[in-house]
């Protein structure tokens, strides 16, 4: 049993660990770049695609 606690506890923290990465991420995109670009990609995310295929 508590090595299935300590599995969760890991997940948690590691769920923590990644939110403070994209937290700080966040907070540190410039917001000429956000102008420009949608966020994600300013974040080095995946870009989004929209419906429109000539805006591919």
């Amino acid at each position: 049993m508590s090595t299935a606690m300590d599995a969760i506890d890991a997940n948690e923290a590691a769920r923590r660990a990644a939110n403070a990465r994209v937290l700080a991420r966040l907070a540190s995109v410039q917001p000429a770049w956000t102008a420009v670009r949608p966020a994600r990609e300013a974040l080095g995310l995946a870009p989004t695609r929209c419906c429109t295929p000539a805006r591919h």
